[in-house]
């Protein structure tokens, strides 16, 4: 346990030293938010050659367009995603190197110009690449002031706004109706809204709306979520099975070392634990259905099996 708590304290002194505010040419010696080789490590490589394409480093693909997990600051890469890969590249032993994908991580898979991606959405069906267990837990949130908020109900028609075009709004209008939907062109302008008491209530995605109250200032907290909590994942090309192993166990080993908490502390204030907020009513009875049916299938799929042995063998 010390030496866990050790390690922490160093990871949180290192990642806070490279904030968004810190000193960018600190930040560059030791690899954060710099997109040629970075972090230089000590020990032995978990992983090597043909699991990535250059021995002792690993190139992960980033949006660096999308603020906070990855955005452009003075011509370097910094962000959530970006202290993943450090701490990542950490725990695989291997030096990293940060590259911009855009909004296609999965064609930067294909054609082998990254070993992995980071920032997949678990709930993105059309992901043709292989995904991790989410290293980011998240769903879409609603967001109240400080003590002011109570989760409402459908019945209450409550008046929730989300930054136009978004899927908070889709959900707000899903859930609630259209005429509960009230949009803003930008999150900025909706957590405004919510601080200065012109809305009640705010939707977003969990960590983006933490992460603009957190460096806004503000008092907004999450009340409840429109969603089953899902989150952000780890992809490598679904042909590279023998690096799926290495980040499927490197992700669980920098949750459960704490390291990943670390990360999203520095960067929406807290470690948000989903499993104790609420879901909004369509959320919970969605939730339900979805376990119903899950248990549905496995049962059908342990009659089918069934039938399989008996057509195989004779009892």
């Amino acid at each position: 346990m010390k030496y866990l708590n050790r390690k922490l304290s160093l990871v949180l002194t290192v990642l806070c030293a490279c904030a968004l505010a810190a000193v960018l040419s600190g930040c560059e010696a030791i690899g954060i938010g710099n997109t040629g080789d970075g972090i230089p490590q000590v020990g032995q490589a978990k992983v090597s050659t043909p699991a990535i394409s250059e021995e002792g480093v690993l190139r992960v693909g980033v949006d660096a367009a999308n603020a906070p997990f990855s955005t452009l600051v003075d011509g370097r890469i910094v962000g959530i995603d970006v202290d993943i890969a450090a701490a990542l590249g950490d725990e695989l032993g291997v030096k990293v190197k940060v590259v911009d994908v855009g909004t296609n991580p999965e064609e930067a898979l294909e054609k082998g110009t990254v070993d992995v991606a980071l920032g997949i959405d678990s709930t993105d069906t059309a992901a043709t690449c292989w995904l991790s267990d989410p290293y980011l837990s998240t769903a879409v949130a609603i967001f109240a002031t400080a003590g002011g908020g109570i989760l409402p109900t459908a019945e209450s028609k409550p008046v929730i706004e989300a930054q136009e075009s978004s899927m908070s709004a889709w959900e707000i209008t899903n859930q609630f109706g259209e005429e509960s939907l009230k949009t803003a062109p930008d999150l900025k302008t909706v957590f405004d809204d919510l601080e200065n008491g012109k809305t009640a209530y705010a939707a977003a995605d969990a960590i983006i709306g933490s992460y603009v109250t957190h460096t806004s200032g503000g008092k907004a907290q999450i009340i409840g979520l429109m969603q089953k909590p899902g989150g952000y994942c780890i992809g490598v090309a679904a042909a590279n099975d023998a690096l799926k192993p290495i980040i499927a166990d490197a992700v669980k080993a920098l949750r459960n070392s704490g390291v990943i908490a670390v990360v999203e502390s520095k960067w929406v204030g807290q470690a948000i634990d989903f499993d104790s907020i609420a879901l909004t009513e369509a959320a919970s009875k969605a939730t339900t259905l979805a376990s119903s049916t899950d248990k549905d299938a496995g049962k059908d799929a342990d009659n089918n099996s069934s039938s399989s042995f008996s057509s195989i063998f004779t009892w």
